[in-house]
């Protein structure tokens, strides 16, 4: 009986150290098979997918901001050789606002000069209002504010040969995350440039015809002028034929009357 008993003890006692080992087989395998399978990360949740993504075709937030902030400003209009990261324009030049949160918001706009022309050098508003209150859209098809400005650039000195170089900031007063900069450009005004000057064109004369003709201008009359001469001692020598008659009658009468003396005379006698 007591064999027997023994026995039994025996194959129970090693029942039990198969089973435990084939546990302890178990236990192992299953933190092997943990490690080895990661679990789902955070940002892989739907929940915070749809935080990350941008709503209503606005950009994602600027890194190291807060990702819901999807705000952004833009300056216009662009000139011809604008880039993605630097826009060209003139004054006046638009700032308009897209994409802020749907609420109201409190903004602050500052210039300042930039990369030689004035760094850092705040430049003066003269057109347009340094600080205005919106309410955003938080979409990139509505607009959310847009203010005209004009900069006294004078504080900046020269420009440069592309401009003067400048950086606009926006500050919103509930969110310091939702505060944008804008590197930009402004080009001199354009000098006009002066216009040929027109060459003399000869223009044919037309003669009028029967049913135009131009009408004559009134002539100063010239009155004729009266000479008088002033008559001189001698009077003008006029008969010239009667002249030679008359003298030769004188010389005849001269002759006759010398004859007649010279006949008395020797009567006398």
């Amino acid at each position: 009986m007591r064999t027997a008993t023994s026995r039994a003890g025996s194959v129970i006692t090693l029942m039990g150290a198969t089973a435990l080992a084939s546990g302890v087989v178990m236990g192992m395998s299953g933190a092997s098979y943990a490690a080895s399978s990661p679990s789902p990360s955070p940002s892989s949740s739907p929940s915070s997918t749809s935080a990350m993504t941008a709503p209503n075709g606005c950009p994602p937030a600027p890194p190291g901001q807060d990702k819901t902030d999807h705000g952004f400003f833009t300056i216009g209009p662009a000139l011809s050789g604008s880039t993605s990261s630097e826009v060209r324009v003139r004054q006046p030049f638009t700032v308009k606002l897209f994409c802020y949160d749907p609420e109201v918001q409190h903004a602050t706009i500052s210039f300042t000069g930039a990369d030689g022309t004035g760094n850092g050098i705040a430049v003066p508003i003269t057109q347009g209002p340094a600080s205005f209150v919106f309410t955003g859209n938080q979409d990139v098809t509505k607009l959310d504010a847009e203010h005209t400005y004009t900069l006294n650039l004078s504080v900046l000195g020269a420009p440069a040969a592309d401009g003067w170089h400048l950086s606009a900031r926006i500050d919103i007063a509930e969110d310091k995350s939702a505060n944008r900069t804008v590197p930009f450009r402004i080009v001199p005004a354009a000098k006009p440039t002066p216009s040929p000057s027109p060459s003399p064109s000869v223009t044919p004369s037309v003669s009028p015809t029967a049913s135009h003709r131009p009408s004559p201008k009134p002539t100063s009359t010239v009155l004729g002028e009266k000479v008088t001469r002033t008559p001189t001692s001698t009077l003008p020598f006029t008969g010239a034929g009667r002249a030679a008659a008359l003298g030769a009658a004188g010389v005849v009468l001269l002759v006759m009357g010398g004859l007649a003396q010279v006949a008395g005379r020797r009567r006398r006698s």
